[in-house]
């Protein structure tokens, strides 16, 4: 530039340059409120010189930061540049808020229920709950509430603007045993115990430790068991043990010619005869077979028996020994009547030539009980003595003839 002034024919000129700088222009960022930290942005505006920055005083004084620094105390930030002799200075305020930082927990896998601790951690504002759903939504617990099923819980605290959240997941594994019901058997009979499920570990009554458990005895029945998760549980029942019913259908016997025998098999609920027939007593005639019943009492348990039933031989009939010698020396000294065994019921009376009876016995006459030829205890006199053998007992089937006692 040039500074001319003339005076007739005498001038004077002077020059001078003008050097025209732009003036940064910073973009205002505004005030910060920040959790935890804020991170300085890239400086943004135009005319910038490449040397503005970020400073903890106006007019680039106090401490420089670079973009890309964190602050984490609440301060003004003042960002200064400057073009040749111009320069511009803009401030923002930054707000930094403590973030809570809520310490997580363990998943918890539990027995029966689960106690919810004191939650922790650094900056928590007092408020911090526990919560059904994420983001402090949902049902609202606090510690010392006691949760005993499967759930997840988020630990949620928030200030201001700022929050923290963790999550755990509380899993029920309670162990549940059932051994169903009070259990009945009868006499002789097992039963085998079993658990609703399998366990990892068990410990029965009688300290075995297998997965099943085989008894007989009425009594008591107790199981304890433990899962994967170490969690237990037992279960008692009673096993009652029904005495079983007895039928006796007495001793194999003989029917003789057109006879029949009536066979009772006792008090019980029910009967299943080899017959086909129902009830307690049945009828057979004669003839070689075998009957059979199976009973049944109020307890349900059940018992059987056979009886066989041979043909009326004359050969059985006619072994009847006619002499025997009582005297003593171990051979022929009692009446022996081959098989009457077969004749459970029969009635045997003797008697001597003056009618008088000298023996009589009603039932199981066998040859280990046979008459020895005594009366009262007293050796009868050699002589022939009349015999009648009532087969049954009841008078159908007679047979009679002599015996005689030799010394």
């Amino acid at each position: 530039m040039y500074i001319y002034d003339v005076a007739g024919s005498c001038s004077d000129e002077v020059s001078f340059n003008i050097e025209i700088n732009n003036t940064p222009v910073i973009d205002y960022p505004g005030d910060q409120v920040s959790c935890g930290d804020y991170i300085l942005p890239v400086i943004t505006g135009s005319n910038l010189s490449g040397t503005e920055g970020y400073y903890s005083g106006p007019n680039g004084t106090g401490i420089s930061y670079s973009f890309g620094e964190s602050i984490t105390a609440s301060m003004v930030m003042y960002i200064y540049d400057m073009n040749g002799s111009c320069s511009n200075d803009e401030s923002f305020v930054i707000t930094i808020i403590s973030t809570p930082d809520v310490y997580d927990i363990y998943d918890q896998d539990i027995c029966d229920s689960y106690t919810l601790p004191v939650i922790t951690g650094e900056n928590l504002t007092g408020n911090e709950s526990y919560y059904s759903s994420s983001g402090g939504t949902g049902d609202v617990y606090n510690a010392g509430d006691v949760m005993s099923s499967s759930t997840t819980l988020y630990i949620y605290d928030k200030n201001t603007t700022c929050s923290d959240e963790e999550s755990f997941t509380i899993s029920q594994r309670r162990a549940e045993v059932n051994l169903e019901e009070d259990i009945r058997i009868c006499e002789g009979e097992t039963y085998t115990y079993t658990t609703n499920e399998p366990f990892s570990a068990y410990e029965w009554n009688d300290e075995s430790s297998d997965s099943e458990f085989i008894t007989g005895q009425d009594g008591l029945v107790w199981v304890k068991v433990s899962n994967e998760y170490f969690c237990t549980a037992s279960d008692t029942v009673y096993l009652t043990v029904h005495n079983s019913p007895t039928v006796d259908l007495g001793n194999d016997t003989i029917i003789c010619d057109d006879e029949r025998l009536l066979i009772d098999a006792g008090e019980f609920m029910s009967y299943e005869w080899s017959t086909g027939e129902v009830t307690r007593s049945i009828q057979v005639n004669s003839g070689e077979q075998e009957i059979s019943v199976r009973v049944t009492d109020e307890n349900g348990c059940t018992d059987s028996d056979q009886i066989l039933i041979a043909i009326c031989e004359a050969s059985v009939l006619d072994e009847i020994t006619n002499v025997f010698t009582p005297n003593d020396d171990g051979v022929h000294d009692t009446w022996i009547i081959y098989g009457i065994e077969s004749f459970p019921n029969a009635k045997i009376e003797v008697f001597d030539r003056s009618q008088r009876r000298v023996f009589s016995k009603s039932g199981n006459y066998s040859n280990s009980n046979a008459w020895n030829g005594t009366l009262n205890g007293k050796e009868l006199p050699m002589d022939n003595y009349y015999y009648v053998i009532d087969l049954h007992g009841d008078g159908k089937k007679i047979i009679k003839g002599y015996v005689t006692i030799i010394k």
